[in-house]
C-alpha cells in the first residue's frame, strides 16, 4: 500500500571490470527524478515511472519511454484527471500500449487502471477494474500481452483486491476467495513490488508472505518468507524470479536467499552491499544482477552464491532484465535532463550470438596462449566468456585474443563482425 522512499545520492559515471554501465539521459525535466521501476518490452523499447528523489517528495505523475535502445528518452505526463493520484505501477506491452495503477494519495475508492494506445499522449481509466472500496489501493499491473494481464490491490476484506482481464482490461473480473487465498491480519501489499517470469507473478506483502500465481494470476497461493516485511523501515526487499520454482530475495540488509520449491524452503546465500533491487537475467543459467543507492552494482553467475562488483558507487534503485544484452538500471536524473538510467553491456548474450557456419578460423583449439582469428570480413570486436556467460578479461585485437591468463577449460569466443556475433567453443590448455 505505501510507497517506498529512497534516500537520494547524486548519480556517478561507472565502468569496471568486464562489465560496463553506459549513462543514458531519461529527458526529466526535474534534477533528482528517481527512476522506479523500469519496464523492458524488447531490446528496444521500454517504459519507466519517475518520482520525485529529492526531500521534497512530490508526487510526479511522469513517465519516460525510449523505442531505439535507449539512445533517446522522451518523457511524458501521465494525465489522470486527479493531480493527487499516486502512479502506482506500470505495464507496457508495446511503444503505444501501456497501463499504470493508481490510486488516492490518502487510501480509498477512485484508483484503478489507466490505459494508452497512443504512447503515453492519452491515457483512459478501466473502469471495470473498479478499486470502489474505502479499503482500495492499487499496487501493482502487469500484461503478459495485449490481452491478458492482472492487476492487484490491498485486501477489502480477507481478500486481495485482484482482477484478472483476458481482452486488455476493457473488462476486468474481480476474483473471489475460491482463488485467492484469505489474508492475515493487517495484511497489505507495496507498490511496484512484483516480479514475473512466463506466466508465473509473485508481490510482496508487509507480513513478509509472498502472494503467487501460476496462470497469469487467475489463481493464487501464499508462502512465507524469512524477512519480516517487504516495504517496512526496518525490513523490506525486492524479488528476482526465474521460474515457478526458482526465485530470490534481497533485503535491506543486502542478504541474498533463494528458492527452488516455489518459496516452500528458502536459503541464506550471499551477503552483499547493495539492497535495492535483483533482477535475474533470462536466457543465462542462473545469472543474477543486485544494484544499491550508492554502493553500485554486483552480478552472480551462480545464482547468488558468489558475487563480482560491477562498480561500487552509483545511485541505483532499479534494475530489470530481458536478456543478457538488455539490461538498464534505474538511477536518479542528475541535471534538468541529464542521466536517470544506465544500460548494462558484457554478458554473453546467447540468443543474439550465431555459430560459427565456416566464415572464419579460430585456431590453434586447443589454445595455450594466442588465439589467431580469420575472417572474411570485418571484425569489430572480440570476446572471451566461460559457459556460465562471465565475461573474462583478456586483451584482443580484430585478428587474435591473448588467452594465456585462464584457466585451464572449455570457453566461447565471440567475434562481433559486419554480419552479426558469432561464437566458436575453445579449449584453453
Amino acid at each position: 500500500m505505501k510507497n517506498i522512499l529512497l534516500p537520494f545520492f547524486a548519480a556517478a559515471s561507472i565502468c569496471a571490470g568486464a562489465q560496463t554501465w553506459t549513462q543514458q539521459n531519461t529527458g526529466f525535466l526535474l534534477p533528482s527524478t528517481r527512476v522506479n521501476p523500469v519496464r523492458i518490452v524488447d531490446a528496444s523499447t521500454v517504459w519507466a515511472l519517475g518520482s520525485d528523489g529529492s526531500a521534497t517528495a512530490a508526487n510526479f505523475q511522469t513517465f519516460t519511454k525510449t523505442t531505439n535502445g535507449g539512445t533517446t528518452w522522451t518523457p511524458g505526463t501521465i494525465s489522470l484527471g486527479n493531480s493527487a493520484y499516486l502512479v502506482s505501477d506500470l505495464t507496457a506491452v508495446s511503444g503505444t500500449t501501456a497501463w499504470v495503477t493508481a490510486t488516492p494519495t490518502a487510501g480509498g475508492a477512485g484508483g484503478g487502471v489507466w490505459k494508452t494506445t497512443d504512447g503515453g499522449a492519452t491515457w483512459s481509466k478501466q473502469s471495470t477494474a473498479a478499486y470502489n472500496s474505502n479499503a482500495s489501493f492499487a499496487n501493482v499491473v502487469h500484461f503478459w500481452d495485449a490481452n491478458n494481464g492482472v492487476t492487484m490491490g490491498d485486501p477489502t476484506a480477507d481478500l486481495m483486491e485482484i482482477y484478472v482481464t483476458s481482452n486488455g482490461g476493457a473488462n476486468w473480473t474481480k476474483l473471489t476467495g475460491t482463488s485467492v487465498p484469505p489474508t492475515q491480519s493487517g495484511e497489505y501489499g507495496y507498490v511496484h513490488n512484483r516480479a514475473v517470469a512466463g506466466d508465473n507473478i509473485w508481490a510482496g506483502t508487509n507480513n513478509g508472505r509472498i502472494f503467487k500465481s501460476a496462470d497469469k494470476g487467475l489463481t493464487w497461493t501464499v508462502v512465507s518468507t524469512p524477512i519480516s516485511d517487504f516495504g517496512g523501515t526496518a525490513s523490506s526487499g525486492t524479488i528476482a524470479l526465474k521460474d515457478a520454482n526458482t526465485g530470490w530475495i534481497l533485503d535491506n540488509n543486502g542478504m541474498v536467499r533463494g528458492t527452488t520449491n516455489g518459496g516452500t524452503t528458502w536459503t541464506t546465500l550471499a551477503t552483499i552491499a547493495q539492497s535495492n533491487g535483483i533482477v535475474y537475467v533470462p536466457g543465462t543459467t542462473n545469472t543474477l544482477v543486485a544494484v544499491g543507492n550508492g554502493d553500485g552494482s554486483n552480478i552472480s553467475y551462480n545464482g547468488g552464491t558468489t558475487w563480482t562488483p560491477i562498480e561500487a558507487t552509483n545511485a541505483f534503485v532499479s534494475v530489470a532484465a530481458l536478456n543478457a544484452t538488455t539490461i538498464w538500471g534505474g538511477s536518479f536524473s542528475t541535471t534538468a535532463t541529464t542521466g536517470g538510467i544506465y544500460k548494462l553491456a558484457g554478458i554473453l548474450a546467447v540468443n543474439d550470438v550465431k555459430a560459427n557456419d565456416g566464415q572464419m578460423a579460430v585456431y590453434p583449439n586447443p589454445a595455450t596462449d594466442v588465439l589467431n582469428i580469420r575472417y572474411k570480413g570485418k571484425v569489430t570486436g572480440v570476446s572471451v566468456f566461460d559457459l556460465s556467460g562471465k565475461r573474462m578479461e583478456i586483451k584482443a585485437d580484430r585478428n587474435s585474443a591473448d588467452v594465456s591468463a585462464l584457466q585451464a577449460g572449455v570457453y566461447m569466443v565471440v567475434i562481433e563482425t559486419d554480419s552479426g556475433k558469432f561464437a566458436e567453443k575453445i579449449i584453453k590448455k
